[in-house]
């Protein structure tokens, strides 16, 4: 009788690991990599700012992050890290904030939340931003920062959301009676992650991309800065998150106002209103959504002649009326 041998093989498996951050290109990590969640960064994206600690000027995704729309990032948001700006802020988690160009839809030079959502990918893809920012920091923040807060509104006169300096804060805005950010009422608002960077800095036009969810008419919001052009404002809603656990985004300067629209039996709309929008007839909405989202079951929307593309769709009854003249809706 032969003797019976068994052979045991073992099969070690080793599981893949994420190179963390390095000087270079960098990707954002994926929420399956990395779930952790703070102040400016979460599963799949991480925030951008003008300065270490500062208000969002967009952001970065990862491969796979679903948006609220619907569609699925296709491919990383990347980050030339050149340096770091070590220094204490308020920030409960990080320390380190990387600065050097940012891919994707920012497309333009700006500080990261941290260090922690990236992951090295190898040599600089990219001669910008290789100087680094240059513009002191001041009693409120330390820097530097890429720019200074005057690229951002501050014709207050002109618009009340406008910060005369640039951005509404604890430290800077007191003296104008905010402490703090600035409180404006939502007339039902999407949201978007990126506006790019020359839009977010005050010089270009803005390209709108990654819905980030949608703020109900009615709801209280937290305004940190209106764009150089007033067409978007960077803000947050109070009571709730976007997707994913984001806070601050971008929306529309139009969807927003400092006395909130509040439910009403009558909503005035004039699709060539460019002015502060409450509802009223002497400042009216400028889209037929914000008016049919702000207006009492029963009411009516007063449209001012005019053409709209919109095709708005109606969730209660209500009057769609013509102050005087021709108004179309849907071309």
């Amino acid at each position: 009788m032969f003797p019976l041998i068994f052979s045991l093989i073992f099969l070690l498996i080793i599981p893949s690991t994420v190179i963390g951050w390095g000087y270079g290109l960098n990707r954002v990590q994926t929420a399956q990599e990395d779930s952790e969640a703070n102040t400016g960064y979460g599963p799949g994206w991480v925030g951008l700012s003008y300065k270490p600690n500062g208000p969002i000027v967009g952001y970065l995704f990862a491969e796979g992050f679903q948006f609220s729309d619907g569609a699925i990032k296709g491919s990383f948001d990347h980050k030339d890290i050149r340096g770091t700006t070590d220094v204490n802020t308020p920030h409960p988690t990080i320390d380190r904030w990387p600065w050097g160009y940012a891919h994707g839809g920012f497309d333009g030079c700006a500080d990261a939340y941290g260090t922690s959502k990236f992951a090295f990918v190898g040599g600089y893809s990219s001669s910008q931003c290789v100087n680094g920012p240059n513009v002191p920091g001041d009693q409120c923040s330390p820097g530097p920062f890429w720019h200074s807060e005057t690229v951002f509104c501050t014709d207050n006169a002109a618009d009340p959301l406008c910060s005369p300096v640039g951005v509404w804060s604890e430290c800077k805005t007191c003296e104008y009676g905010v402490c703090g950010t600035k409180p404006v009422k939502s007339h039902g608002c999407p949201a978007y992650g990126n506006i790019g960077a020359t839009a977010a800095y005050g010089s270009g036009a803005p390209v709108v991309q990654h819905p980030l969810g949608f703020v109900p008419a009615g709801s209280n919001m937290d305004l940190r800065y209106v764009t150089k052009d007033k067409q978007y404002v960077m803000a947050k809603w109070h009571e709730g998150e976007l997707i994913s656990g984001i806070e601050w985004a971008f929306f529309p300067r139009s969807c927003v106002s400092e006395e909130g629209p509040g439910p009403t039996d009558q909503v005035w709309v004039d699709f060539n209103y460019a002015g502060p929008e409450q509802g009223t007839e002497q400042k009216p909405f400028n889209t037929l959504s914000e008016g049919t989202n702000a207006v009492n079951p029963g009411g009516e929307v007063i449209m001012k002649p005019g053409t709209s593309g919109e095709r708005p769709t109606l969730s209660k009854p209500m009057y769609l009326k013509s102050s005087e003249g021709t108004v179309t809706i849907g071309e």
